[in-house]
């Protein structure tokens, strides 16, 4: 999955969460990307996908939320955090900041985003519910710490149901003081 900050591109290869920067966007099909993280801890070692960075004002850092678990397997894919050192997305170096555990559903999660609506800030993931992947909304306490989630989406759409019951890759879109969820 690719997702696009101004010219600064975050990508994965399963293994790594690499950005790639440009002056344009159409640049970005050209640069060289820079691989930021890697991690080599079992429980989050594979599988790395889906990674997005949003800015959190009440830390003063970018964060980048993404998926990871274990090799071997997708079975334990959970939403994972890392914290930048610097404004600058490019010069930062990165650390780990943390597992974002979900506290009434500590399960199968992915595909984590930031909406944000006025000061409040949720975290929007996918997550089993029985034979349905669904999306799911917590409010977030910090960029780290959520409360507890409520199920806002079920595949119950034709479209939805091709191959398998899913929702995910939750996306917000803010224009002209409206915002918008996909």
């Amino acid at each position: 999955m690719l997702r696009c900050l101004a010219s600064d591109l975050t990508t994965t290869t399963w293994s790594n969460i690499q950005i790639t920067r440009a002056t344009t966007v159409g640049g970005l099909k050209t640069a060289s990307p820079k691989t930021i993280w890697t991690d080599k801890t079992a429980s989050r070692c594979c599988n790395i996908w889906a990674p997005e960075i949003h800015w959190q004002p009440n830390e003063g850092a970018w964060y980048i939320y993404y998926s990871a678990g274990t090799s071997g397997t997708f079975d334990n894919q959970r939403v994972h955090a890392l914290r930048s050192s610097a404004t600058n997305i490019w010069d930062s170096t990165w650390s780990y900041a943390s597992r974002i555990a979900i506290p009434n559903r500590d399960v199968w999660s992915i595909d984590a985003t930031v909406l944000v609506l006025g000061n409040t800030r949720y975290l929007v993931y996918s997550s089993w519910d029985g034979p349905n992947q669904c999306l799911y909304i917590a409010q977030m306490n910090s960029a780290t710490t959520v409360g507890n989630a409520v199920k806002i989406s079920t595949p119950t759409l034709s479209w939805e149901q091709v191959g398998a019951n899913v929702n995910e890759g939750p996306a917000a879109i803010y224009h002209g003081g409206i915002t918008m969820f996909d």
